[in-house]
């Protein structure tokens, strides 16, 4: 048997073998060949990739789950050493002064007038003002209020004529027919324009009209601070 194929062997049976074996092994090599860019995650089974697959190196932060990148973070550091102290820096502007002014002057002893409609005394001194504000009033003297009638005699301060100082009224007798004796008194006026003020303490008789006021024999003062609005 094997005789009788070998004797059917020639040159140009044999090299023709071969190329067909060549030919066809060449077919399924070249249909095995996948073309470029051709495998994408359509083509990826899930779970394909394992991590001996990855390129060392080649992940990012923003290629990590959250939860990943969360765990990533360390425990806090202990607190720095604190820094040195800077340098003082540059002194301010100085601002501009306030509106206030003190004021003091002497009310001499013949300075008690007789006024209308209040009816009384005063004991006066003139404050002259440069700017817009009002007054802190005070004062102190000796008067004597003489009544035409029996009843209350009140005291208090004015400026400007018979504009009362609020908070400035007192009872000087709660009855009779005059008085005589020494007075302190404060108050604040309402807001003033700057210029000429005249604060005045003034006495009422409730009953009848005063006469004849005077100082009672002594000296006073008034004291006044112009503050702001």
């Amino acid at each position: 048997m094997v005789q009788r194929f070998a004797g059917h062997l020639t040159y140009a049976n044999v090299v023709a073998t071969v190329a067909l074996f060549v030919a066809l092994g060449g077919g399924a090599y070249a249909a095995l060949r996948l073309p470029r860019n051709s495998v994408g995650t359509a083509q990826l089974k899930n779970n394909a990739v394992t991590p001996r697959k990855v390129k060392n190196g080649s992940l990012t932060l923003r290629d990590l789950a959250p939860a990943q990148v969360a765990s990533l973070k360390g425990a806090q550091g202990p607190p720095g050493a604190t820094g040195a102290t800077g340098s003082q820096g540059p002194t301010g502007e100085t601002g501009p002064a306030g509106p206030s002014q003190g004021f003091g002057a002497a009310a001499a002893s013949g300075a008690f007038v007789s006024q209308s409609p209040n009816s009384g005394s005063l004991l006066q001194a003139t404050f002259v003002t440069t700017s817009p504000g009002r007054l802190v009033v005070m004062m102190r003297g000796s008067v004597t209020v003489t009544c035409t009638g029996s009843g209350e005699i009140d005291g208090g301060l004015y400026v400007d004529g018979t504009n009362a100082i609020a908070g400035s009224g007192q009872v000087l007798a709660t009855s009779g027919t005059s008085f005589g004796g020494e007075v302190n008194d404060f108050g604040i006026t309402t807001q003033l324009s700057p210029g000429s003020h005249t604060v005045a303490y003034r006495a009422t008789c409730t009953v009848g009209s005063s006469t004849s006021p005077t100082t009672g024999g002594g000296d006073g003062a008034f004291a006044a601070v112009l503050t702001g609005s």
